[in-house]
């Protein structure tokens, strides 16, 4: 099977726990999955299947990790109609309008640089759960359902 990239960012830890589920899920399936806790465009650009895992922090910011790969992707504007991806992230719904700020942003770039998107963004919420794992393992497995590269 391709290689699936994941591409962290997080802030206390969490969004890396979610990461290692949802790897966890994808192994079992036969992928071959790597995650990435400092990201870069050459990490995008080598494998077809990217799925994005972050936290959102201050006002709808991404963390440091992933900041640093946005402004590489706003910079350099790659075509990555080549790829897929998909996006988790965390968020707490009690910060209203940058609830999961980060994860609508990095859905937003990839899509306008050509990406297609396996599925609509999930967005795991803090104000309802604490066990953001379980959601993420529950996402790696609709991924795995929805026929992820096969």
């Amino acid at each position: 099977m391709k290689p699936i990239h994941i591409l962290v960012g997080t802030v206390y830890g969490k969004a890396l726990e979610c990461a290692e589920a949802v790897k966890e899920v994808l192994a079992k399936a036969g992928h071959e999955v790597r995650i990435f806790e400092q990201p870069t465009l050459d990490d995008v650009k080598s494998v077809d299947t990217l799925l994005i895992v972050t936290s959102t922090t201050g006002a709808g910011d991404l963390p440091s990790e992933l900041e640093i790969l946005y402004f590489e992707l706003e910079r350099d504007w790659p075509n990555l109609s080549d790829k897929t991806y998909a996006v988790f992230c965390l968020g707490d719904s009690s910060y209203g309008d940058t609830f999961c700020g980060a994860g609508k942003r990095m859905d937003q770039i990839f899509s306008e640089l050509g990406a297609t998107q396996l599925k609509p963004m999930a967005m795991a919420d803090a104000m309802e759960t604490f066990e953001q794992e379980k959601l993420a393992t529950n996402w790696a497995k609709e991924l795995l359902d929805n026929g992820l590269a096969g």
